[in-house]
């Protein structure tokens, strides 16, 4: 639910057509002021391509406290891909996933790094 709201809410914000691609490939959006945005948009055809490339996300409010990395091996979908969170996010509110790292091959997870022992239940 989370993802259609993202692409939802990104979209209302934006208005950016690369977006609708998102919401086009999710096959449905969500019940707000947003989504209908979305839908109605779908169906005028504003959908343009996603450009799939590397990028760095930052977090925190000037831009200075970590992000994702995205790292990709090609512009294909199917290319690997190695995604880096390093966010502030992360041990303080209950998700034990600051650090971590998924590398994935052909759309599949190949390698997953947690980052923190806790998120599987490990004392050390």
């Amino acid at each position: 639910e989370e993802l259609y709201q993202a692409v939802a809410i990104g979209y209302g914000k934006t208005h950016d057509p690369a977006l609708l691609s998102i919401a086009q490939w999710q096959d449905r959006t969500v019940l707000t002021p947003q989504g209908l945005e979305v839908a109605r948009d779908l169906a005028a055809g504003k959908a343009k391509p996603f450009p799939v490339a590397s990028m760095l996300l930052r977090d925190g409010p000037d831009g200075d406290h970590g992000g994702i990395a995205v790292l990709r091996d090609g512009p294909g979908s199917k290319d690997q891909l190695l995604a880096v969170k390093n966010t502030a996010q992360g041990m303080g509110h209950g998700h034990f996933d600051k650090l971590n790292w998924i590398l994935y091959d052909n759309g599949q997870p190949i390698v997953t790094d947690y980052g923190a022992a806790r998120f599987l239940n490990i004392e050390a």
